[in-house]
Order: C-alpha cells, then structure tokens, then sequence
C-alpha cells in the first residue's frame, strides 16, 4: 500500500471504518438495552438522531457522490474530510454516552464546515453549508452560554439541535442535492 494511493484509502474509509463505527453505534444502542428506553430516554433520542446522521451521511456518499464524482476529479482532503465528518459523528455519539454533552455539542456545529470544505467547487452547496454551519455554530453558542449561566438543560438542547440537524441533512440529500445540486456535480467531477 502506498500513502499517496487514494484507492487504498477509499477502501478504507467507505469499506472499514464507516461501517465499523456505525456498526458500533448500532450496537451500543441495541445492546444496552436503550431502545426499549426510547421515549423516556433524552440521551437514547439523541444516539438514534446522530446514529441516523451517520446512516444517511454514509448513504450519500456511498450511493449518490461515489456514482457522480470520478476518484480522479475528486477534490483535494475529499476523503480526508469524510473519514473527518465520520469520527465527528462517532465521538459526538461517544460523548453523549459518556455523559460529555458540551463536546457533543461542539463537534456536532463542526460537521457542517467540514462538509463545506470540500464543497467549494460547487457553488450551492458550498453556501447550503455554509449557512448551515453558521446557524449551527450559533444555536451551539446560544446554549452553552445560557447553560453556562445555569438557565438551561444542555442535553435537552442537543436533543433539539441532532433532530435538526438530522432534518436539514434529510432536507438536503433528499431535495436539495436531487433537484439543485446533483447536474452541477455530474457536470463539474464526471467529464
């Protein structure tokens, strides 16, 4: 293997560690017996919302960006900024199971600039992302600074911010990326 071959690392990513962490957070949710704890549970609802992020953030990029964007046209730290945006997700998972919601928060108002950062050669997506990251980053401001002054529950507030996230990501790869953004990237990475 050579560290430059970006097969190798494809395979890698998309192949081993996406569904060995999902795998994982599959697992730590089944397993513990916090399913069955759904309704009752803020920190099972919040497992389920990043564990479905993860899900359809694997899902876009294995069936809808692997058929579109040719390995060779493939942006600089592509790879790199999804191996970055699985381990966000998984340690946001791991913080919220080890009772770390402050962390949870801030790497979850991260994902978004990630994404963006490889984005750029797209003009609309850039920009969804974007502003996506600045709303996050600033709901994420907005509660550590009022939990910070003791006048709210953070985890109740991560709860809120995973299913709004989980709905803009929704929104995006199953509306905006369809109808917007998908023809850019067929003319932009398939020639």
């Amino acid at each position: 293997m050579k560290l430059n071959s970006s097969e190798d690392w494809d395979d890698f990513i998309y192949l081993l560690i996406y569904p060995a962490l999902l795998g994982s957070m599959i697992y730590e949710i089944v397993a513990s017996g916090d399913i069955t704890n759904l309704l009752n549970s803020t920190e099972t609802q919040i497992k389920i919302a990043i564990t479905i992020i993860y899900c359809l953030d694997f899902l876009h990029l294995y069936a809808d960006m692997k058929k579109v964007i040719k390995k060779e046209l493939r942006p600089k730290g592509y790879v790199t900024c999804d191996a970055i945006t699985s381990l966000l997700l998984f340690i946001s998972f791991l913080g919220v199971k080890n009772n770390d919601i402050q962390c949870s928060l801030i790497l979850l108002s991260i994902i978004p600039f990630v994404t963006a950062t490889y984005k750029y050669k797209v003009k609309p997506d850039r920009y969804f992302f974007l502003i996506f990251g600045a709303l996050t980053c600033s709901f994420t401001a907005f509660i550590l600074i009022e939990y910070w002054n003791d006048l709210i529950e953070c985890k109740n507030m991560l709860c809120v911010l995973s299913f709004c996230m989980l709905a803009v990501y929704l929104f995006y790869v199953f509306g905006f990326y369809e109808r917007v953004s998908k023809k850019i990237y067929v003319d932009v990475f398939s020639r």
